[in-house]
């Protein structure tokens, strides 16, 4: 514990508390006292204000058991750990304090009436971004990009927090422009921590003109296209190990040494190819998911009302065919969205039906079968809007727990697992309906070997929370379970890279359901003076300033490309015209290497007095 300190003080610094300032009694104090026997009743703004003090105070509070304290005792949403993560391993010391302060920060940030975009930087991609996803947690982004000869086309795995800056870590070239882009960490390959990447791309069908590219053409759902041959799509899966990920991310590595080049250069290509889906009818929506511990890609056939399922090891397929509702059964039902629950065997579905008096949408729950081949089943349960709608968009965000074995058991594990929030955009007049599903609380007795606990179960128990309306702007939603991002384009512009109006947050006004008992944990000593501000109906929408970021954004071509992370609050957002992704911070993160460096410089003072701080 506290003898590691000695790894992070320079041993001038520990003269320094002992003959510089020997006047001073407390100065004298050994290290081990502060940190094992006075910082553990300091909350987390007196450790940050005792860098005010002193270099050798900056110094110590940094010391990572410090934090890891304040970590294990935090009852709010902590951004989600990669598996891989070592909770006890020296290389990964500088994230516990940056998980403490971004979980405390973005949750304020969001809860105030005037959110802001706390930081920005650039990432350089070096080619044109056509679709993004973020994986949960906000370290890594994966791109699909196109160089600017729209002739090679790559999904790339960016490192976002690198001590030297965020850069690309990985690349594979997908032959055709990639969309639909989804992830998710698996287990694969045994007990091998891997990285599960699912998309789309498409071709022309038999052939197509000289002067007509695939590539060219919108890949929006609701885009009215008139190519001149008709597509093929092909829905591809990839793996790649968290082992290569960590590796090809490691902080000490140096990229322009010939030992680097030489290992990279002889080693096989870290991307495995798990399967692929092809289809002559459009594919609208792409998951991976896991079932059971076992990993799965569907994919929706919206014109023929049917999701596909592929077990990704026994590389079996199963189609599954919702009925339609007997008072609908003479129109189509169109499959607009569907989510597996987290840690389940069924899912939502939701569906549009256009009959003679108006668009029904149909909220469903079904069962995910184990049986292959064609299965065609009714709902559980469900019920029907009247809504016209453009778009439907379901969170992804699982349950929180530890996801690797060298993590530790957070406080907040033991909270109700979030709802599943179900976002529809509505046309005619525009705006943003919200509903949720509200997991069902089951208490479990306590054995000989398990204390007493309550276990949360996802059923077709879903409410209305809000309604938006945002006419005559159109809304655009990143969804997520407890907060999401909105962001609002004039109702004229139908182009494929809109100009962006404002970018908005939304909170969820009742994150948990009231009717939950209280979990069965020891409560924690607060780390924090403050206060969590309520979540007010009248502040649920509040646009981010500064402004100027809109204007950067829409100055560069408009909106190519944007993705979020619920749990660390971080937006990113590639323009039309740029080979750039902005990243957007919504919580104080010190990034590592600006970090790193002022260490340095601090110690470098300590040996030499007479340099300046």
């Amino acid at each position: 514990m506290a003898s590691l300190i000695s790894n992070f003080v320079p041993r001038i610094l520990l003269d320094r508390f002992r003959k510089t300032y020997g006047f001073c009694h407390i100065s004298r104090v050994p290290l081990d006292v502060y940190v094992d026997c006075i910082f553990i009743y300091l909350d987390v703004e007196d450790i940050v204000s005792l860098r005010q003090v002193s270099k050798a105070f900056y110094l110590l509070t940094h010391e990572p058991i410090i934090w890891r304290r304040f970590l294990v005792r935090l009852d709010i949403p902590v951004p989600p750990l990669r598996p891989t993560f070592r909770y006890s391993y020296r290389a990964t010391d500088h994230e516990i304090e940056q998980l403490v302060i971004q979980a405390i920060t973005v949750d304020d940030n969001f809860r105030r009436e005037d959110p802001k975009v706390v930081s920005r930087r650039l990432l350089l991609s070096y080619n044109k971004v056509l679709d993004m996803y973020l994986l949960p947690g906000g370290k890594f982004l994966i791109a699909s990009v196109k160089d600017r000869c729209n002739f090679r086309f790559y999904l790339v795995i960016y490192a976002l927090d690198h001590p030297k800056g965020p850069r690309a870590i990985a690349r594979v070239p997908t032959m055709m422009k990639a969309y639909n882009v989804h992830a998710r960490f698996m287990k694969v390959f045994g007990s091998e921590d891997g990285l599960v990447i699912g998309y789309t791309r498409r071709r022309f069908r038999t052939g197509a003109p000289v002067w007509a590219d695939a590539n060219d053409y919108s890949t929006r759902t609701d885009a009215d296209i008139d190519p001149p041959e008709d597509f093929f799509y092909q829905s591809v899966c990839l793996y790649i190990s968290m082992e290569k990920i960590e590796e090809l991310s490691d902080p000490d590595l140096d990229i322009e040494s010939r030992e680097y080049i030489d290992n990279v250069t002889s080693s096989p290509p870290p991307f495995l190819e798990l399967t692929t889906v092809e289809s002559e009818y459009e594919i609208e929506d792409l998951q991976v998911f896991e079932k059971k511990g076992m990993p799965f890609l569907a994919v929706i056939h919206a014109i023929n009302n049917e999701i596909i399922f592929i077990d990704l090891l026994a590389k079996t397929m199963m189609t599954l065919c919702p009925l339609r509702w007997l008072k609908y059964q003479d129109y189509p039902h169109q499959i607009r969205a569907f989510r597996p629950h987290p840690g389940q065997t069924d899912m939502v579905i939701v569906r549009s039906v256009k009959t003679r008096t108006g668009e029904v949408q149909l909220i469903e729950a079904y069962d995910i079968p184990d049986a292959s081949g064609l299965q065609v089943l009714p709902h559980k349960g469900g019920y029907e809007l009247r809504k016209s709608v453009a778009s439907v968009h379901i969170s992804d965000y699982d349950v929180p727990g530890p996801t690797g074995p060298d993590q530790p058991d957070l406080c907040y594990y033991y909270d109700p697992a979030p709802p599943v929030s179900i976002y529809l955009r509505l046309k005619n007049p525009s705006g943003l309906l919200h509903h949720a599903i509200y997991p069902i609380e089951t208490k479990v007795k306590a054995t000989a070997t398990a204390p007493a606990h309550y276990e949360y179960e996802y059923k077709h128990n879903a409410v209305h929370v809000t309604t938006h309306i945002s006419d005559p702007e159109v809304a655009h939603v990143l969804p997520g379970a407890t907060r999401a991002v909105v962001y609002t384009v004039d109702k004229d512009d139908r182009t494929d890279f809109p100009k962006m109006l404002r970018l908005r947050r939304y909170n969820h006004p009742f994150a948990r359901a009231g009717k939950y008992q209280e979990a069965l944990k020891p409560e924690p000593e607060p780390i924090s003076r403050r206060k969590r501000k309520p979540i007010l109906r009248k502040t649920l929408f509040r646009t981010f300033g500064p402004q100027d970021i809109v204007e950067e954004i829409n100055n560069r071509g408009g909106v190519a490309a944007i993705a979020w992370d619920e749990g660390s609050g971080r937006i990113c957002v590639a323009a039309e015209k740029e080979n750039e992704v902005r990243i957007l911070d919504c919580s104080y993160v010190t990034i590592p290497d600006a970090r790193f460096a002022e260490w340095k410089r601090k110690q470098a003072a300590l040996n030499n007095p007479s340099e300046p701080l």
